[in-house]
């Protein structure tokens, strides 16, 4: 987990869950509920906000058997015997390997119902790929960066309309509903909003409500997400990208990681700085006693 056995004291950390009150209850309080009924539920959404915190693709999400037991001492450490043996690991299992902060941090985002889908996309992108489905990875890749743009678009629209636009950022107008209430909204932003596609939430809509566009700051990136973007319909349509064709990405390990990175590169254009460790064929060599 990252924590030495020497470095945690239970006592001394907070573990969130005591704010939820899920499982913690007073001597003389009494449940009315069984606890077991809500532990399936906790468990699965603990560990998909594990799986995007820690970034480790292959956590499960879905659990057909949950059992728990008490360790009520560790048992004693007794090596006869010391060998050094040389080990390699893969650098992948390093890279995303659960931390106590990971824990605490998914247990935090599962009270805040803290979800990013797009990350959740792209790491669905990244597990197909560890598993060489690559028709599905490039897939989820594309939806990955639509939900994305999609996503920080309304953001940043809805917190202008709902704390104001000190910067004339929007052409907004209130109007007035039936029993007298007043809503707010940009007309412009919601008609070009409701019309946009794939390729406009990197350009038009963005430079509307961000003042940037993807094809101005970075041309390369952007013909790269519109190839992406052709890839996707073709897989949708066809069942297949035609390998070979310049402006679609093949099926195949090379390309479904080149469009990962594509993804990875426009996540960082819209501020999103989250790493994304790639399952490649890379090994670290230590020593283990054995």
């Amino acid at each position: 987990m990252g924590t030495s056995l020497e470095e945690f004291d239970p006592s001394s950390i907070p573990f969130p869950i005591k704010k939820a009150k899920i499982f913690q209850l007073d001597s003389e309080e009494k449940a009315s509920f069984d606890i077991r009924d809500l532990l399936p539920t906790y468990v699965e959404r603990f560990s998909s906000n594990l799986r995007q915190t820690s970034k480790q693709v292959t956590i499960p999400t879905s659990f057909s058997v949950i059992s728990k037991g008490e360790l009520l001492e560790l048992p004693e450490l007794n090596f006869t015997e010391v060998k050094k043996s040389e080990v390699s690991i893969p650098r992948y299992t390093l890279d995303t390997a659960v931390t106590w902060e990971n824990l605490t941090d998914a247990d935090l985002d599962f009270l805040a119902l803290k979800s990013f889908v797009y990350e959740r996309l792209l790491l669905d992108a990244i597990h197909a790929y560890k598993d060489k489905d690559y028709r599905r990875s490039l897939l989820y890749t594309a939806i990955s960066v639509e939900t994305l743009a999609a996503t920080k678009s309304d953001e940043a629209y809805d917190l202008i309309t709902q704390n104001g636009d000190a910067d004339n950022v929007l052409r907004l107008v209130s109007f007035s509903q039936k029993g007298g209430t007043l809503i707010t909204k940009d007309p412009v932003y919601e008609l070009l909003r409701s019309r946009s596609k794939f390729l406009e939430l990197l350009h038009e809509i963005p430079l509307y409500i961000f003042g940037k566009s993807l094809i101005v700051d970075n041309e390369a990136l952007y013909q790269k997400a519109t190839k992406l973007y052709r890839t996707r319909n073709k897989i949708a349509h066809l069942g297949e990208s035609h390998a070979g064709n310049q402006t679609t990405f093949a099926m195949t390990e090379e390309d479904a990681l080149e469009a990962i990175e594509c993804a990875m590169n426009i996540f960082q254009w819209f501020e999103v700085s989250t790493h994304f460790p790639i399952p490649k064929l890379s090994f670290v060599t230590g020593y283990s006693l054995s």
